[in-house]
C-alpha cells in the first residue's frame, strides 16, 4: 500500500460498506460490494460488518467483538486480534481510512452499485429456474439418445462449400458465445451483482468471459445459479434445435446439426478440469474448498517432484483436493479425445481444402473456387490473429485501452 500503518488502541477505523456470506468448511467471505474485494476468514468475524457500519475506535471494536464472539476472541486478546484483522482488511482494500491516513480511496474508481431490474427478477424466479433445468435435462437426453447419435465432426460441413460451413460456424459460435455470457450477466444482475463481459483465451481457443467482482456478496445458492446458468442455456438451445428437427422432418435442416455441434462442443468444454470453467466453480462451491484449482496444481507438483504438500488443510479439504487432482488428469485426457474427435479433423480438412481451393482457383482462373479458399484461409487467419492479440494483452498491458480487473471469470 506504500504507507506505514500505525494502529493504536484509540485509532479511528473507517471501513468500506462491508458484507459477508457463508463460504465452505466453516469460513465466510468478508468484503465490500463497493470495491469488489473479498477475503476468506473465520465465521466469527461476521460481527465486524455490523460493528463497522459507522467509524469505530479499535478499543470499541475489540470490546464489541469480545462480547459477540466470546469463545473465539477472549477479552484479554481482543485488542491484539482486532488490530491484526484491521491490517488484513486494509491490505484487501476493505478499510478506507485509519485516523487521518487514507488508503487511496478514489470515488471515481469505486465500482458502480448493481441493480435488480424487475423484469430480470421475474425471469429468475425459482419456479422458472426449475423449468429451465428441466428443459436443459431434456436437451442433454436428446443429444445422448437421439436417433442421429452424438454430434459428429462431419456435422460441421453442412454445405457443399466449405467456406459457407466455416462462415456459419464462425458467426454462430460468436453469437451463441455472447448469448451464453449474457445469461451469466443477466443472472448476476437479477441479484444485484455487477458483471463485465470480455474476450479472452483458454489454451489455443478464444473464449468469452463474464467477470463478477462481488459475486461473494450473495448466498451459495445464487452463486451456483450464476455459474450454472450458461450451461443450462446451452442445453436449452440444444432442446430447441432438436425440437425444430422433429417438427420439420422433411425440411433441409443440416445447418441445425451444426448448431447442435457448436453447443455440444461448448458443453464438453466445461469438463476440461485443468482450466477454470463454469463447472469448476460449481464444484468448488459444492465441496466448499476455496482455491481448489490451485491446491490441485500444487498437489500434482508435489507428486511429480516428491516434495511435501505443505498446506494446512483439514482432512475433508485434502480429500477433495485429491479427488480434484484425479479430475485434473482425467480432464486432460478428455481434452485430447475431444480435440482428436472434433477440432483436429475439422481443422485439417479446412486447411487442406482451403489451400487446395486457392491453388485450383488460381491455375484454372475459377473465381468461385478461389474465393472459397480465400474465405477459409481468411477466417482462420482472423481467428489466430485475435488469439495472438489476447495472449499479448496479458504480457503487454499497453495494448489494452483500459486496465484489466482480475475478477471472477466464467467462460
Amino acid at each position: 500500500m506504500g504507507k506505514d500503518i500505525k494502529i493504536k488502541n484509540k485509532s479511528m477505523i473507517y471501513a468500506e460498506g462491508l458484507v459477508w456470506q457463508k463460504a465452505g468448511s466453516g469460513k465466510i467471505y468478508l468484503g465490500s460490494k463497493d470495491t469488489g474485494k473479498y477475503l476468506l476468514t473465520k465465521p466469527f468475524w461476521r460481527h465486524i460488518v455490523d460493528i463497522l457500519e459507522k467509524p469505530q475506535r479499535i478499543e470499541a471494536i475489540a470490546r464489541k467483538m469480545a462480547q459477540r464472539a466470546k469463545r473465539s476472541i477472549p477479552e484479554e486478546r481482543a485488542i491484539h486480534k482486532v488490530k491484526i484483522m484491521i491490517l488484513l482488511m486494509t491490505k484487501h482494500g476493505l478499510i478506507k481510512k485509519i485516523d487521518h491516513i487514507s488508503f487511496g480511496r478514489d470515488e471515481n474508481r469505486l465500482l458502480p452499485r448493481g441493480t435488480k431490474p424487475l423484469w430480470l427478477k421475474f425471469f429468475f424466479h425459482k419456479l422458472l429456474l426449475t423449468i429451465y433445468v428441466f428443459l436443459a435435462c431434456l436437451g442433454l437426453m436428446m443429444i445422448i439418445f437421439s436417433r442421429y447419435g452424438l454430434p459428429k465432426y462431419a456435422d460441421f460441413f453442412w454445405h457443399e462449400r466449405l467456406s459457407i460451413s466455416l462462415l456459419t460456424f464462425f458467426i454462430f459460435s460468436w453469437i451463441f458465445g455472447i448469448m451464453h455470457e449474457l445469461v451469466h450477466y443477466w443472472t448476476a444482475a437479477s441479484q444485484g451483482i455487477r458483471a463485465k463481459i470480455r474476450l479472452s483465451y483458454r489454451l489455443n481457443f478464444l473464449v468469452f468471459e463474464t467477470y463478477n467482482p462481488d459475486i461473494f456478496s450473495v448466498p451459495k445458492f445464487w452463486r451456483l445459479v450464476i455459474y450454472l446458468s450458461g450451461m443450462v442455456f446451452d442445453l436449452i438451445l440444444v432442446f430447441i434445435f432438436y425440437l425444430i428437427i422433429f417438427l420439420f422432418p422433411n425440411q433441409n435442416l443440416e445447418i441445425i446439426h451444426q448448431f447442435i455441434l457448436i453447443q455440444w462442443l461448448t458443453f464438453l468444454w466445461q469438463f476440461l478440469f485443468f482450466t477454470r470453467t463454469d463447472f469448476y466453480f460449481v464444484i468448488k462451491e459444492l465441496v466448499g474448498v476455496e482455491n481448489l484449482y490451485t491446491y490441485a496444481i500444487k498437489k500434482i507438483y508435489s507428486l511429480i517432484t516428491r516434495q511435501p504438500f505443505d498446506h494446512y488443510l483439514t482432512r475433508r479439504e485434502i480429500f477433495f483436493v485429491n479427488i480434484y487432482t484425479f479430475f485434473f488428469f482425467s480432464g486432460t485426457m478428455f481434452a485430447i479425445v475431444r480435440y482428436s474427435l472434433y477440432h483436429l479433423p475439422i481443422t485439417l480438412k479446412l486447411a487442406t481444402s482451403g489451400i487446395g481451393s486457392l491453388y485450383l482457383g488460381y491455375i484454372e482462373s475459377n473465381s468461385t473456387e478461389f474465393l472459397d479458399g480465400l474465405i477459409i484461409i481468411s477466417i482462420q487467419i482472423l481467428a489466430v490473429t485475435l488469439l495472438i492479440y489476447e495472449v499479448l494483452k496479458k504480457y503487454l498491458p499497453r495494448l489494452t485501452l483500459c486496465p484489466r480487473r482480475d475478477l471472477n471469470p466464467q467462460p
